[in-house]
């Protein structure tokens, strides 16, 4: 499936190594919609600092940000980050993740999203049953808020196949909402 990245937009893939991603790093991938003028390596530093600024402060030092890529789909610009995560707490598996749901006021498939962003849970706010705890989810989602405001024109890219048409232009996502449930990127525990 081809993503489609329509005139204006970018596509943000944070590109991630380390301890807890031993094989063979990991990805978010977000889409973007540029500002007037905003050359793609405007948007991979604004990226670049949203995870830096929201996101590094309760990362594991054992996940670093290698990089951010900005794509359109006739450019690419790449920026070299390689800043590690500031938390040295005991994170779950790289196999399991906390699951932000990407909201839109689009309904259907084609209008929501998801990320799974990497050692950003810690093993003590996790009980036996996958259920993260109050505390925690209340820190994790105001993360995600913080994250989300200076990102800035975050949207949901849409692929070339599907029963419907992709939407034109791409929804903006307007929460990140945080699953109290831990979950992996094939199915949510059970």
């Amino acid at each position: 499936m081809a993503v489609i990245i329509p005139v204006g937009y970018a596509q943000i893939t944070y590109n991630f190594d380390g301890a807890l991603l031993p094989d063979g790093g990991g990805a978010s991938v977000f889409g973007y919609k540029l500002a007037i003028g905003e050359t793609l390596e405007d948007a991979a530093q604004v990226a670049a600092d949203a995870w830096t600024d929201e996101i590094k402060p309760s990362t594991s030092s054992a996940v670093t940000l290698t990089s951010v890529t900005a794509v359109t789909d006739t450019e690419i610009a790449e920026l070299a980050v390689g800043q590690a995560g500031a938390n040295s707490l005991d994170v779950l598996p790289p196999n399991v993740s906390v699951l932000f749901h990407k909201i839109t006021t689009r309904r259907g498939r084609r209008g929501r999203g998801r990320w799974f962003p990497p050692g950003l849970l810690y093993e003590f706010a996790v009980d036996t049953g996958g259920m993260i705890e109050a505390a925690s989810v209340t820190a994790l989602q105001g993360v995600a808020d913080d994250f989300l405001a200076a990102f800035g024109s975050m949207v949901i890219l849409q692929g070339d196949e599907g029963a419907s048409a992709p939407i034109v232009p791409p929804p903006g996502v307007t929460a990140l909402v945080l699953d109290p449930m831990v979950s992996t990127q094939r199915k949510r525990l059970r």
